[in-house]
C-alpha cells in the first residue's frame, strides 16, 4: 500500500533536478518560518554537503549583516528615547514658564499702565515747566 502526501502539505517542492521551490509559501495567507533543512541523497552526498556548507556560509553572512543592522537600529532607538526624554523635560520647563507668565499677565499689564501714566505726567510737567520759563 502506498502512502501519498498531498503537495499542499509539503514544506518544499522539489523540481526533480535537485532544486527546491519555496516560493509557494510566500503566497500563503500566513507564511510560516521553517528551519533550514538539508537533504542528502545516497547517490551524491558530497555535492549536497558542499551545498549545505555554501548555504551555511551564506546564512552566517546574512546573520552577521542582520545583526549589524539590528545593533545600529537599537542604538538609534536608544538615542531617540534619550532625545524624547530631553524634549519632554524641556517642554515641561517651557510650559511651567508660560503658566507663570499667564498668571502674572495682569500684574505686568498694570505695571505697564502705571509706567505709561508716569511718563505722561512727566511729559506734562516738562511742558508746564517750559511754559513757565
Amino acid at each position: 500500500m502506498t502512502v501519498e502526501t498531498p503537495t499542499e502539505n509539503a514544506l518544499v517542492a522539489q523540481d526533480g533536478i535537485g532544486g527546491c521551490d519555496w516560493s509557494y509559501q510566500a503566497e500563503e495567507e500566513h507564511p510560516k518560518n521553517f528551519a533550514l533543512m538539508a537533504h542528502t541523497s545516497s547517490r551524491s552526498s558530497s555535492s549536497s554537503d558542499s551545498e549545505v556548507d555554501s548555504c551555511s556560509k551564506s546564512c552566517v553572512k546574512a546573520y552577521a549583516t542582520l545583526k549589524e543592522q539590528y545593533d545600529s537600529l537599537s542604538s538609534d532607538y536608544k538615542k531617540s528615547q534619550f532625545n524624547l526624554v530631553s524634549y519632554k523635560v524641556g517642554l515641561e520647563s517651557i510650559e511651567a514658564r508660560l503658566a507663570h507668565y499667564k498668571k502674572n499677565k495682569v500684574v505686568f499689564e498694570e505695571s505697564i499702565n502705571v509706567l505709561n501714566l508716569e511718563v505722561k505726567l512727566r511729559d506734562n510737567a516738562l511742558v508746564e515747566n517750559k511754559k513757565k520759563l
